[in-house]
C-alpha cells in the first residue's frame, strides 16, 4: 500500500508541473499567414517573362548544392526527431544462448537460456515529450530554412540573370558607339586631308574612339564571370553555359502594376522569420525539459528467463530515480536554457525588424529608379535629336568636330545610363520580392539523396 501512495504522489506532482501549452507560444509570438499572398508571391520571377530565367530555376531548384545541404539538414534533423520520440516507447532486448559440457566420464551436455526483458521510463513530468516537442521545432525550423534558401538562391540567380543581360546591352551599345565613331574618324580624316580641321580636332577625334574601343575587354569579362557564377549557382561548372546564353533580346522587367503599400501580415510569408519563431518555440520548450529533469523519473522493468521448455521465471518491478545534490546542476541547466531562449526572441525580433527594414529599402528604390529611369529615357531622347542634328552640321560643315564629339559623349553616357536604369528597376522589383519571402511554387523532394 506504502508503493502503490509513492506512485499516486508522483503521478499528482507531475500534474502540478506548471507547463504552458505550446499553442499559446505560437498565439503569442507568431504572425497570421495568409495564403492568398503567399500565392501571389511565389513564382514572382515568372513576371519578368524571360523562359530561360525560368528554366535555370527550375535547374537549380533540381541542382543547387545549397539545397542539397538544406534537404540533408532536414533528414538528418528528422532522424534526430526519431530518436527522441523512441524515448517514449518501452525498450525490448532478447537473447539467447546455448551451452554445451561434458567430461572424460560424462556424455556431452546442453543447456540453452532464453532472456526477455523490457524497460519503460515512464514520463511523469513530461522531460521526453518536450524534448519530443523541442525535436519537432526544430525539424520545423530547418523545414523553414529550405525556404529560406531557396528564396536567397532564385534572388541571387534572377539578379545575376539582369547583370548578364545588362552587360550584354552595354556591350552592345559599346559596339554600336564605335562603329559610329569609326564613321565619323573616316570623315575627319578626309576633312583633316583637305584643310578643314586642325589635327587637334582629328586627334581628340582618334582618342575618343579609343577610349570608347577600350571599354570593351572590362564589359567582356565582367560578362564572363558572371555567366561563371549563374552557371554554379544552378549547380553546373562554371563554363557550362557560355554557349547556351540566348542573345540578348532585351533586359527582362515586370509586367503588371508594381505593389505599392505592402500589409504587414505578408510578414509571415519571409522564411528567416519563421525560421527565428520556430527556433524561439524550441527554446521556450527545452526551458520545461530542463525543468522536469529536477524531478524523479519511474522506470518500469520487466524479465523473463528460460532455461528449458515449462521452465520459465519472470520478475517485475519499478525503479524509482530520485536526483539528490543535483539541484544547482540543474538550475544552472535552467538558467542556460532561459537565456537561450532570450538569445532566440532577440533573433525573432531582429528578423522582424530587418525584414521591415529591408521591405521599406525596396520600396523607396523601387520608387525612386522608375522616376530616374524615366527621366533618363527622356534624356536619352533628347540627346538622340541632338545628336542627328550635331552629325548633319558637321557634314554640312556648319559645326565644329569638337561639337560633334561633345554631342557623341553626351549621347553614349545617356544611353548607357539609361540600360543601368533598365536593369536596376527590374534588380528592385527583385529585391522588393525576396523581402517579401517569395520563393518556389513547386514541391521538392526532401528524401531524395542529392
Amino acid at each position: 500500500m506504502k508503493h502503490i501512495m509513492i506512485y499516486i504522489g508522483l503521478l499528482t506532482l507531475s500534474g502540478c508541473l506548471l507547463v504552458p501549452e505550446k499553442s499559446l507560444i505560437a498565439e503569442k509570438y507568431s504572425l497570421a499567414s495568409e495564403s492568398s499572398q503567399l500565392e501571389k508571391l511565389s513564382g514572382w520571377w515568372k513576371q519578368l517573362d524571360d523562359p530561360f530565367l525560368n528554366q535555370l530555376i527550375a535547374q537549380a531548384i533540381q541542382n543547387s548544392t545549397n539545397i542539397a545541404d538544406a534537404k540533408a539538414r532536414i533528414r538528418e534533423t528528422r532522424a534526430s526527431m526519431q530518436q527522441v520520440n523512441y524515448t517514449l516507447a518501452p525498450v525490448w532486448n532478447a537473447s539467447l544462448s546455448e551451452e554445451h559440457s561434458g567430461g572424460n566420464n560424462l556424455s556431452e551436455t546442453p543447456r540453452y537460456n532464453a532472456n526477455l526483458t523490457s524497460s519503460w521510463e515512464m514520463d511523469l513530468f513530461g522531460a521526453n515529450q518536450r524534448s519530443l516537442e523541442a525535436a519537432k521545432y526544430g525539424l520545423d525550423a530547418e523545414k523553414e530554412d529550405l525556404r529560406a534558401t531557396t528564396v536567397a538562391l532564385i534572388g541571387d540567380i534572377a539578379n545575376s540573370y539582369i547583370e548578364v543581360r545588362r552587360l550584354q546591352a552595354q556591350i552592345l551599345l559599346t559596339h554600336t558607339n564605335i562603329l559610329a565613331q569609326k564613321n565619323m574618324l573616316h570623315l575627319a580624316n578626309k576633312k583633316f586631308s583637305s584643310g578643314a580641321i586642325s589635327g587637334l580636332e582629328l586627334n581628340n577625334a582618334i582618342g575618343q574612339t579609343a577610349t570608347i574601343e577600350s571599354k570593351i575587354p572590362g564589359l567582356e569579362a565582367e560578362l564572363s564571370a558572371t555567366i561563371h557564377r549563374l552557371s554554379v549557382l544552378i549547380g553546373k561548372k562554371p563554363l557550362a553555359l557560355n554557349q547556351t546564353i540566348p542573345p540578348l533580346r532585351k533586359i527582362p522587367e515586370p509586367q503588371g502594376p508594381l505593389p505599392k503599400n505592402i500589409p504587414v501580415n505578408i510578414l509571415s510569408s519571409r522564411p528567416d522569420i519563421r525560421v527565428a519563431e520556430r527556433r524561439y518555440a524550441q527554446s521556450t520548450a527545452q526551458i520545461y525539459q530542463r525543468q522536469a529533469e529536477l524531478y524523479p523519473s519511474l522506470i518500469g522493468n520487466l524479465a523473463t528467463n528460460a532455461a528449458q521448455t515449462g521452465d520459465i521465471s519472470w520478475s517485475f518491478g519499478p525503479t524509482l530515480h530520485i536526483p539528490i545534490f543535483q539541484n544547482k546542476k540543474g538550475q544552472a541547466a535552467i538558467e542556460i536554457a532561459l537565456a537561450q531562449r532570450d538569445k532566440s526572441f532577440i533573433a525573432y525580433r531582429s528578423s522582424i525588424l530587418k525584414a521591415l527594414e529591408e521591405i521599406e529599402n525596396a520600396l523607396v528604390f523601387l520608387k525612386k529608379d522608375k522616376t530616374f529611369s524615366k527621366k533618363i529615357g527622356e534624356s536619352v531622347k533628347a540627346y538622340t535629336q541632338s545628336l542627328k542634328l550635331a552629325r548633319n552640321l558637321y557634314k554640312s560643315g556648319k559645326t565644329s568636330l569638337l561639337e560633334l564629339l561633345n554631342a557623341e559623349e553626351s549621347y553614349s553616357a545617356a544611353k548607357e545610363a539609361y540600360i543601368n536604369s533598365r536593369a536596376a528597376l527590374t534588380k528592385d522589383y527583385i529585391a522588393l520580392m525576396k523581402a517579401l519571402g517569395g520563393g518556389w511554387d513547386g514541391t521538392m523532394n526532401i528524401n531524395y539523396r542529392d
